[in-house]
């Protein structure tokens, strides 16, 4: 028995002793690979910002409108396939080609997007992203997604293959650029003279993606009317619309359709008492701080009801107390 209890004794710390070693080999191991596996990452890393920097090289260098630049950007056997599967090969086509593009939008600029990056090894990428292209101070950006091959000779990267993939006509950059053409709504207006008043106050969403406008309008013989307007892209008709709805129940749709220095906006809901209704409003900005307002073609059920015209002038702010 004696003996058995000895022999248990001296089994137990060297169990005890095997469990540690093992849990401290394994401790070790991890450590020696440790090192190895934050290497990778690391390098992985640098790779990704070497990549990210020289894409950002290629927006500003486009920026510049020096076409031999951009073409150098490029393999020389480098490849450009636009939308339509057209296919622009070899420097001397890209930098004719981006020549024209510079000739014709002399004030085009590009922002480059990352979706996604993918490192086949230390000389070969792929990159998916999105174009942003304004090509003038007044035309709206252009929003297009690509893919691209990009494969580094010594210490530089190259363009090999790049494709256009599809315009994103309603991606949020586009939307955002498309709403900017009505930013001079935002503010605080009071209707100028006539025999009723009316006060909006316009303002952004938080997401810049849309106008949100409170009204209200009051007169001798009028009964007050108040409500809200939402003014949006709407991806359907692919162009800029708003949804009205009033404290007394009414509710009207509209299509707003740019018009030299104003706005048509043509809209039809239904009313309180549940008649159709439709009319036209015409914006139009007349100078610094005032719209004048055409209302027209207004039908209410079966009765025609007549123009309304008002001018709007832009409220200050209040004094700060």
């Amino acid at each position: 028995m004696k003996e058995n209890r000895s022999l248990s004794r001296l089994i137990r710390p060297i169990g005890l002793f095997a469990v540690v070693s093992i849990l401290g080999v394994m401790a070790l191991q991890a450590h020696w690979n440790e090192p190895k596996a934050l290497a990778a990452f690391s390098t992985q890393q640098d790779k990704e910002k070497e990549v990210q920097a020289y894409l950002t090289e290629v927006a500003a260098t486009f920026n510049k409108h020096d076409a031999k630049a951009v073409g150098a950007l490029f393999l020389p056997e480098g490849e450009l396939v636009d939308a339509d599967g057209n296919v622009l090969k070899t420097r001397a086509a890209l930098e004719e080609h981006y020549g024209a593009i510079f000739k014709t939008k002399p004030q085009s600029q590009l922002a480059v997007t990352k979706e996604t990056l993918r490192l086949i090894s230390d000389n070969l990428a792929m990159f998916d992203g999105q174009a942003l292209v304004k090509p003038s101070p007044q035309e709206p950006q252009r929003q297009t997604r690509f893919a691209a091959v990009l494969s580094k000779q010594g210490n530089q990267w190259y363009i090999a293959s790049i494709r256009d993939l599809e315009d994103i006509e309603n991606g949020t950059e586009a939307i955002k650029e498309k709403m900017q053409a009505l930013n001079w709504l935002v503010g605080e207006w009071v209707q100028e003279g006539g025999n009723f008043t009316i006060h909006t106050k316009c303002r952004w969403s938080e997401d810049k993606m849309s106008l949100i406008q409170q009204f209200k309008i009051v007169g001798a013989n009028l009964k007050e009317l108040s409500g809200t307007q939402r003014i949006s892209w709407d991806p359907a008709t692919e162009k800029i619309k708003s949804w009205t709805h009033d404290t007394q129940g009414g509710y009207a749709e509209a299509l707003w359709t740019h018009n030299g220095n104003g706005w048509i906006v043509k809209s039809t809901g239904t009313n309180s008492d549940g008649d159709a209704c439709s009319m036209t409003m015409v914006y139009q900005q007349a100078g610094e701080g005032r719209i004048d307002l055409y209302s027209r073609d207004r039908i209410a059920g079966d009765e025609v009801m007549p123009d309304v015209a008002a001018t709007l002038v832009r409220k200050p702010p209040e004094a700060k107390p």
